[in-house]
């Protein structure tokens, strides 16, 4: 009899000490353990402006990013605004053109000197293109000696590639010569280092 009686004094024990313990929770301000999973429980809306702030910045960015590659895009090729020069200079008229596209109307005694650039810039071109493959090459020459003297005069290591794709010309300064990859990061790691 004694355990029946051991037994039973100790229960009423346990529930009142798990009884006090809920009822400290819910005195001292904490949600119930059993509610707070509970599915009709309302959570607290977060604010949405740090997530559109930063997807603006991201869009910015990417905007900033791109608008170089897509200028290119959208802009006509050169050849484009020159054939409207020629045409508008062609046309009859007393008109000049200024070599930007449009032809400005002038008096038929006055000349703006607009057309001696557009003039020197096409006898340039002529000129390059009927030099003789002599006269080429010992050009070519000349230039790659002034290249490594100039190149000769500066420290560090420098390298050069030339490859004309018309004719095939190839020109190699140190070209077999291995390098450090220096990123913008490690630029001045590798300057430090090396200097």
């Amino acid at each position: 009899m004694k355990k029946n009686n051991l037994s039973s004094g100790t229960e009423p024990q346990r529930n009142q000490s798990s009884y006090t313990t809920r009822q400290r929770s819910y005195s001292s301000g904490r949600p119930d353990p059993a509610t707070r999973n509970s599915p009709r429980r309302q959570r607290p809306r977060r604010s949405r402006a740090p997530v559109f702030i930063l997807i603006l910045v991201i869009l910015v960015a990417a905007v900033l990013l791109l608008q170089p590659l897509l200028s290119g895009i959208f802009r006509g090729p050169a050849e484009t605004t020159n054939s409207s020069t020629t045409s508008s200079a062609a046309t009859p008229g007393n008109s000049s053109s200024s070599g930007s596209g449009t032809a400005k109307p002038t008096t038929a005694g006055t000349s703006t000197g607009t057309t001696a650039p557009s003039t020197a810039t096409s006898a340039s071109a002529a000129t390059s293109a009927t030099i003789s493959a002599a006269a080429r090459a010992e050009a070519f020459s000349t230039a790659k000696s002034e290249f490594e003297a100039l190149v000769k005069t500066y420290k560090g290591r420098y390298a050069l590639y030339y490859h004309n794709l018309i004719n095939g010309e190839n020109y190699a300064y140190n070209a077999e010569q291995p390098f450090v990859a220096a990123s913008s990061i490690k630029l001045g790691i590798n300057t430090y280092l090396y200097t």
